[in-house]
Formats: structure tokens, sequence, C-alpha cells
């Protein structure tokens, strides 16, 4: 029999602790910039579904011949808190009644914060409403713009609303 058919072959201690280490090593490195990248996707989907809901609400405001309401202080009492709904004004008030069926609800992650939502002139409000024609109004039916802007530890992103009625992710 041939000697080299019992030579005995695998990793040393030593072997392993060195790869060990170097596998510590990298993950250590690895794990943060994999925790933010993993953040800033979160918000930037945030952002986009705030732009796909504003988009939804204005083609839902054309659909139904109606003024639909999309309000980031639902309770209207000044903070941000990250909820936010979506609902059509049958009475025209911009605001939401008992009655009036709430079509989408949301809130934002822990880890996210809505930092501003302002439509319209001073004073700005948090909420937009769609007109039938699907143009962004206020309660004297004036044609307006506004933004919303989010932001997590790392990053910030802007939603924002043109007088058209349509919104882009910044």
């Amino acid at each position: 029999m041939h000697k080299w058919l019992h030579k005995n072959s695998g990793f040393t201690l030593v072997e392993l602790m060195i790869v060990i280490c170097i596998i510590s090593i990298l993950s250590s490195i690895a794990i943060p910039s994999f925790s933010k990248m993993n953040s800033n996707m979160r918000l930037k989907g945030s952002a986009r579904e705030i732009h796909s809901l504003l988009q939804q609400t204005r083609l839902r405001a054309v659909k139904e011949q109606a003024f639909v309401v999309v309000d980031f202080d639902p309770d209207r009492d000044g903070n941000l808190e990250g909820d936010y709904i979506a609902f059509v004004d049958d009475n025209a008030d911009f605001i939401r009644d008992g009655t009036e069926e709430i079509f989408y609800q949301n809130n934002l992650r822990a880890d996210i914060q809505m930092t501003s939502a302002a439509f319209g002139t001073v004073p700005a409000k948090t909420y937009t409403c769609f007109n039938r024609n699907g143009y962004p109004v206020d309660s004297l039916l004036n044609e307006y713009s506004g933004t919303v802007n989010f932001s997590n530890a790392y990053n910030s992103h802007q939603v924002s609303l043109n007088a058209v009625g349509l919104s882009t992710v910044q």
C-alpha cells in the first residue's frame, strides 16, 4: 500500500482559529453597513408608498367624481405620529366625519419619522384633497402643492405634490 493513502488530512486547531477570527472581523465590519442599508431601504419604501397613495387617491377622486382626502394627522392634534388615512369626503369639509369611510389607513415603521407634511399656503395643512378633476385643492378650492418629509437615523426622503396632482419621490 502507498504511504499517501494513509496520510491524515483536515484542519489544525490553529488554522481553524485563524479562519474564525477572519470571519468575525469581516462580519463586524459588514453587519453595521447592512443594518444601515436595510434601514434606508425601508425609508425609501415608505416614501414610495406615500407616492403611490397620492396617485391612487387622485385616480379615485376622478373615478368617483368626489373630493378625496389624504390626511397625515388624522386626529388633527398637530403631531405627526406617522399614521395617515385616505377617505372620500362626502361633504367637502376636508375632515373625516363618522359616516365617511376610510379606504386606506397605515402608519410608518417605528424607525421612520414623518418630519413634516405641509400642503397649501400659510398656514400649511397636514392633509391634501383631490377634486373631481384630480387636482389638489384647499378649502377655498384653490389649487396648491405640498410636500411630505421622512427621515431615519441615516437619511431622509421627500414626496412632493405639484399643483396639477403629480407626485415625485426625492
